[in-house]
């Protein structure tokens, strides 16, 4: 009922809230469909990108990102949709076929969107598809997320992605490539980095905020935020789609040679550090040049992955056991400390 009166633009006869999971509270599902409302904020852009597309588990959501993405240039900050496949993909595609103008996002839908995703990002019973999807997965590895101290059903589900069924673990690497276009859509970033992002990055909206915040030096930023700006970098340091600088830059490079080469574990930064290299040893012979841009990121992630061995995921793998066996008490220090910056380990306090 609440579905069909969206699709009308007419709300919800009465709230509809929903306990697919006992891992978290019941949740009032936003416009009782969880999804974005059709009578909302975001009204005018969901008509002009989405009107075909049917109110309900997030997809309207899904296909305003995407189409903002597209409008961006094709994926930018959002991550490979061939890769993630979101659902709406044909949705952005016919309104680029249509000839529709680049979607930018008023202030209020802006808002809107991201209020959604951070009810999402706080309760997963707010999800529906990643409560229902993952719901063995939850019972199993996250039913005591919050006594475990983490904040989150969905943080704890990011935690354990190895371990998690294959369409949980994609829809959870989805969620994530979602928090790169927006901060709501990743709890503990935004709860940590509330005051940072007020401060840092006033005026931004979408994709600009977390980006802005990862951009930042660590010094400039608090004590929570710097912790959570380096969990997503450790995330993203083993995915192209997650690391938002690095894959606008790299994401021609990636189709042109290494299209096969699936995502995580940072296979395909892998894969295009060796293209790199093979383009500059045979530079004279070859006949699409390696992108500089693509290159100069590459460095810049090679000499931050120098700093920490949290951020290079290879090394992370093939040494965990020895690690573990050789450096515990190291390992559990380095934890305790969290984030390297010479100047703040120096004493020096955020400003």
């Amino acid at each position: 009922a609440a579905e069909d009166a969206q699709d009308w633009k007419e709300p919800a006869p009465a709230p509809v809230t929903a306990r697919l999971t006992t891992a978290a509270p019941a949740a009032v599902l936003p416009a009782g469909t969880g999804d974005l409302a059709t009578d909302g904020p975001c009204e005018a852009e969901l008509d002009a990108r989405c009107d075909t597309v049917r109110p309900g588990g997030s997809r309207l959501y899904e296909c305003l990102m995407d189409a903002v993405a597209e409008s961006e240039g094709g994926g930018k900050n959002v991550g490979d949709k061939a890769a993630s496949a979101t659902t709406n993909a044909a949705a952005v595609a016919d309104a680029a076929a249509a000839g529709r103008p680049p979607l930018v996002l008023s202030k209020t839908c802006a808002a809107a969107a991201t209020a959604f995703a951070s009810a999402r990002s706080h309760n997963v019973n707010a999800d529906v598809p990643l409560a229902s999807t993952c719901g063995a997965d939850i019972a199993k590895h996250c039913a005591d997320a919050r006594s475990d101290g983490l904040t989150t059903v969905l943080g704890c589900l990011r935690e354990v992605k190895a371990d998690l069924a294959p369409p949980c673990a994609a829809l959870v690497r989805e969620r994530q490539v979602e928090a790169t276009r927006d901060l709501g859509a990743d709890a503990e970033l935004a709860d940590a980095c509330a005051g940072d992002a007020g401060r840092l990055c006033a005026g931004l909206v979408g994709p600009a905020v977390p980006a802005c915040l990862r951009a930042a030096p660590p010094g400039k930023l608090s004590w929570e935020c710097r912790e959570e700006v380096f969990r997503v970098e450790v995330e993203a340091a083993g995915d192209l789609s997650l690391s938002g600088r690095v894959f606008a830059a790299c994401l021609g490079a990636k189709k042109a040679f290494c299209a096969d080469v699936p995502p995580g574990n940072g296979r395909a930064i892998a894969c295009l550090e060796a293209a790199a290299q093979r383009k500059a040893q045979h530079a004279e012979h070859a006949a699409t040049p390696f992108p500089p841009a693509c290159k100069a990121e590459l460095d810049a992630l090679a000499a931050k992955r120098a700093t920490d061995f949290r951020l290079d995921p290879a090394l992370r793998t093939a040494c965990a056991a020895d690690a573990d066996a050789l450096c515990g008490w190291e390992l559990d220090e380095v934890a305790d400390r969290g984030p390297p910056d010479p100047v703040l380990d120096a004493g020096d306090a955020p400003v």
